[in-house]
């Protein structure tokens, strides 16, 4: 008698994972060091930028139209909300109240997003960049 399809299907992935080495079927897919080096500056952990304390002091860090949030410039949540919302409580929500200490789940505006939503940069379009405008060789 046949074996079922999903017998074989079976069969079929431990053949091909009995032709790769340990270590490759154990190894998660590469992450490039930009977007590693994002995730450690958004979340705080120690991207390249250095310190929060070294940035805040540094002329010019962010645009007129963004805020600096987590050592991240961000458009400012009064941009992107229409001033509905205009404290950012993380990078993916805005707050109707003026103090955070204000700020609830109930009066929070919420638009998640990698790059996109209330985490972008300026320009509305592009991901939160570490404080620092261009330099004039620079894009």
């Amino acid at each position: 008698s046949r074996a079922p399809a999903a017998v074989g299907a079976v069969v079929g992935l431990q053949s091909v994972a009995a032709t790769l080495a340990p270590s490759e079927m154990l190894t998660p897919p590469p992450e490039s060091v930009a977007l590693d080096n994002y995730f450690k500056e958004m979340m705080w952990t120690g991207g390249p930028s250095g310190s929060q304390e070294a940035t805040t002091g540094l002329a010019n860090a962010c645009f007129d139209y963004e805020e600096l949030f987590n050592n991240l410039c961000y458009r400012t949540c009064k941009l992107l909300t229409n001033g509905s919302f205009p404290l950012r409580t993380s990078p993916w929500t805005c707050c109707q109240a003026s103090q955070i200490q204000d700020c609830f789940f109930t009066n929070q505006d919420r638009n998640l997003g990698i790059c996109s939503g209330y985490d972008v940069a300026g320009d509305g379009n592009s991901c939160p960049h570490s404080p620092g405008k261009c330099l004039p060789n620079e894009e």
